[in-house]
């Protein structure tokens, strides 16, 4: 297998997982609609099963992050040939949003940051829980736009066979 077939297959299933990951997150916006935006009164009086729901979303939008951040877009960079020795992630944001695949290289870091720190409960200060589910929630559009983003420039730019995916 040459080194383009190689980075094609990896590119192809980093866009595969991320896709089943952001339908899966699409699915977590409509199941927490009626929940959203929370505050301190409808956080105190979730049901079990809300608790659940929320944990699906927050895993869903960590994962969905991760995989846009650290495969996906890197992944794109590499089929487009751009060199990333020695690029640090600001660099690679400040990058991506030259190319418009994100609209802000400085709210593409804070999202990578709200993934970083969601998984941390804070049970004493649950209004910081809060605005951290209520922000990762506000970022699923955006989230998803990414995604979409990479489908259009791929197939626009005949990089890889993306005609399975329907845009999200």
């Amino acid at each position: 297998m040459s080194p383009n077939e190689r980075l094609l297959r990896l590119f192809a299933g980093s866009f595969k997982s991320a896709h089943a990951v952001v339908r899966r997150l699409r699915r977590s916006q409509a199941d927490l609609t009626f929940l959203m935006p929370l505050d301190a009164a409808r956080m105190a009086s979730l049901r079990d099963e809300e608790h659940v729901r929320l944990d699906a979303f927050i895993q869903r939008f960590q994962n969905a992050q991760d995989i846009l951040d650290a495969q996906v877009l890197r992944g794109l960079l590499a089929l487009e040939e751009v060199d990333l020795t020695g690029k640090t992630p600001r660099d690679v944001s400040n990058l991506l949003e030259k190319y418009g695949i994100i609209d802000s290289a400085a709210r593409w870091r804070d999202l990578r940051d709200l993934r970083n720190t969601l998984a941390h409960e804070y049970p004493d200060e649950p209004d910081i829980q809060i605005d951290r589910l209520n922000g990762a929630y506000a970022a699923i559009d955006e989230v998803v736009s990414v995604l979409n983003r990479v489908q259009v420039r791929v197939t626009a730019k005949h990089l890889a066979d993306l005609s399975a995916y329907q845009p999200l």
